[in-house]
């Protein structure tokens, strides 16, 4: 998307704009069924079907000649008509051929019958890491360091041959029987050194979106052509999260994960690729540093192999070396077990407990154990996390309670029992409020306010280092869209009911140019120049949702942690803070006119065609009046970023409580109107969504701070 200044077209005849990204070929009619597999012959006899993708199935087969177990993959035949992507299959197998590393899954043949392509591949009995998070959930922080290590080398190894991999994810993470990954599915390689470029094939892939979305950095999201090394790596941290959580990058809740791992996943997702590892050998070898073994091995696999009888021994005649070596196995397995249980018993060290079980064969394992142990480390871990920063800043108002936690783990952990010495005794908190229920007048939205700030211990009205201003948001509940007969209303507003159960801090304006200028020290504003008008106090325009996380990301830094997690509001709690209670088509009534917003407006509203004063441009922050939770444009001036991705049948399937939007798309959700937009587009309920890297001088933001 271009970075130009743009003015919104006047011949516009809708109410909003969307932007639609090239997708990957779809199969043509007919073609979706099951491919057939290489028929048997002298070299193949097919065993049977491995799975299938967008691009064709892949069996498992015996090689003859070789007598090994192959993997066969083959194009679906109803995509071997596009050039493009018949290049694309020959092109992952030539690349591939050529890394050679242990945690890449090799490619040993190329070939073509009557049917088509196909690649012959090295086999892994197994399942890929997707799988596995589905079966067993989230995995233990060192099992799952020590194997994005492994595949971080591989990776390394492809980025020192030119070779961006592009489509780095779970499922493209196979684990053998003893837990060795491999990388697979080249199928989105770029070679760095070639020199045709990305739309070299009639132009179809310009700016297309290649990759899976959840896993795809920031700048290949924006456009493809950017992908590099250092996108493969952000591709692997958020990899490596999710199979840490069980939950994508967005849903990131730092303090679950331990604290060096989260330090390193944070390093790997930084926005700016310069901020991330040096490489992602760097990044292995920081993995590697957190597991339990020096080696690029996984963990359960070289403890498994350094606790094997030796080979001359469980080969000798007589037998007796098996037999000695199986009672040395249970014997060390024993004494594991009584070690770890000494080491909770006498000191609560859950982590090296932990380590000496992992070291015992799997079969000699009492697994429920080792797992109560394993989320007591973790927890202990999160805790200690939590504690010690603030500990250190003196915030001590917030630690009693984990302090007391952290004590029934660790009864014995000296400095908690000093710290829980001198920790102020909490004051007892007044019952927690109620809900608020839309609808609600403004004296009750004011009270909800100061009910909620006095049961939290915290202001109604709150003002962070930069000098944005927040209000308290109470939890609550309404109705979400328009009902039917809302004049002017749009088939995507299905009302829904929708409840907010968390409170939070809500920007009393849109982020302004003096805001954005503070925290990035630019300001892309088209209306930065405006006679007679002091422009600090205009809101910022012309930023994509991409720019918007940008800034969210260094106004933390800037702010500190005491200030909170900032980002942007979602699409339900963007509505429920702009109706404050009501149900009318705007907070302040069911018509607008030019003295309560700056839009186009028409009125009267919504059967006239007469138009007011028209401004053309943006108007200082707070010119209007507040809603009942003291928020300011809510309707018009510029169009705000919400978190969400847009799905126009979302609300038919969305949850009820705080929903998120779905967990992926194409465009983010826009809402609110703006100076350009006419009184319908204005609406508490109404709907926008474009690209998230798209640019315009109606678009701004507004910041949600977490409590």
């Amino acid at each position: 998307m271009s970075d130009q200044k743009h003015m919104p077209s006047r011949d516009r005849g809708d109410l909003h704009t969307r932007a639609k990204s090239p997708a990957e070929p779809r199969l043509p009619p007919g073609s979706d069924t099951a491919v057939g597999p290489v028929p048997e012959n002298d070299r193949y006899e097919v065993l049977g079907e491995a799975g299938a993708g967008g691009m064709g199935q892949v069996w498992k087969a015996l090689d003859r000649r070789l007598e090994r177990l192959v993997a066969i993959k083959r194009i679906h035949p109803g995509l071997a008509a596009s050039p493009e992507l018949l290049s694309r299959f020959r092109r992952e197998a030539r690349v591939v051929a050529g890394l050679q590393h242990p945690h890449i899954v090799q490619v040993y043949d190329l070939d073509e019958d009557a049917t088509g392509l196909y690649q012959v591949m090295q086999w892994i009995e197994g399942q890929n890491l997707q799988q596995l998070l589905q079966a067993e959930g989230p995995l233990p922080a060192p099992r799952a360091a020590s194997i994005i290590a492994c595949v971080a080398d591989a990776l390394a190894t492809a980025h020192d041959a030119g070779v961006i991999h592009r489509d780095v994810k779970p499922a493209n993470i196979l684990l053998n029987e003893r837990d060795v990954p491999y990388l697979t599915d080249f199928g989105l390689v770029r070679i760095e050194l070639e020199t045709e470029s990305l739309n070299s094939a009639g132009g179809t892939l310009t700016n297309a979106v290649l990759g899976t979305v959840e896993f795809m950095a920031p700048e290949q999201s924006a456009d493809p052509r950017r992908a590099s090394a250092a996108s493969d790596q952000w591709s692997l941290g958020a990899t490596l999260h999710q199979i840490v959580t069980g939950r994508p990058v967005r849903g990131m809740r730092e303090s679950r994960i331990p604290h060096a791992l989260r330090e390193a996943i944070l390093t790997a997702l930084e926005y700016e690729p310069e901020d991330r590892f040096g490489s992602l050998r760097e990044f292995a070898a920081t993995l590697s540093d957190l597991t339990d073994t020096t080696s690029t091995m996984p963990a359960s696999q070289e403890k498994s192999a350094v606790s094997q009888p030796d080979q001359d021994q469980s080969s000798s005649p007589s037998g007796t070396g098996i037999v000695e070596a199986i009672r040395e196995l249970q014997s060390r397995a024993e004494g594991a077990k009584s070690a770890a249980e000494e080491l909770v018993s006498d000191r609560q060290d859950f982590a090296e407990a932990v380590r000496l079980l992992e070291e015992i064969p799997k079969h000699l394992r009492d697994e429920s154990r080792l797992d109560e142990l394993r989320r007591k480390r973790d927890r202990v871990a999160e805790l200690l996390a939590f504690i010690e920063p603030r500990a250190r800043e003196a915030h001590l108002d917030d630690l009693r309670e984990p302090v007391q936690e952290l004590l029934e783990l660790q009864p014995q952990h000296l400095e908690m029992q000093q710290l829980l010495a001198i920790l102020p005794q909490e004051p007892v908190r007044p019952e927690q409020p109620p809900l608020l229920v839309a609808p609600f007048d403004a004296a009750t939205a004011r009270r909800g306010q100061e009910q909620w700030a006095a049961f939290l211990g915290k202001p109604v009205e709150w003002e962070n280092s930069v000098g944005m201003k927040f209000r308290l948001i109470p939890p609550g509940e309404f109705l979400m869209g328009s009902p039917e007969d809302e004049p002017k209303r749009i088939l995507y507003e299905q009302q829904h009911r929708v409840r907010i159960t968390k409170p939070f801090y809500c920007g009393v304006y849109p982020v302004t140019q003096a805001e954005y200028q503070s925290v990035m020290d630019r300001n892309p504003s088209f209306f930065k120049s405006v006679s007679g008008q002091d422009r600090s106090q205009f809101p910022v325009d012309q930023v994509s949702w991409d720019d918007a996380q940008k800034f969210l990301a260094k106004l933390l830094l800037q702010s500190g942690e005491s200030g909170g997690k900032y980002r942007l509001l979602t699409e339900a709690e963007w509505e429920y803070s702009c109706r404050a209670g009501t149900p009318t088509p705007f907070w302040f009534a069911g018509d607008l006119n030019g003295k309560q917003a700056n839009c186009e407006w028409s009125s009267p509203y919504p059967n006239g065609t007469s138009k007011g004063p028209y401004l053309e441009r943006t108007s200082p922050v707070g010119s209007y009046a507040a809603n009942a939770f003291g928020l300011y444009d809510m309707h018009g001036n510029v169009w705000e970023w919400c978190s969400d991705w847009y799905d126009a049948d979302w609300y038919g399937q969305s949850p009820v409580e705080d929903p998120v939007g779905p967990g992926s798309g194409s465009s983010r959700v826009l809402r609110g109107g703006s100076w350009y937009s006419l009184a319908p587009g204005c609406r508490s309920a109404f709907r926008c969504n474009t690209h998230p890297a798209y640019r315009g001088s109606d678009y701004g933001f507004r910041v949600l701070c977490e409590l």
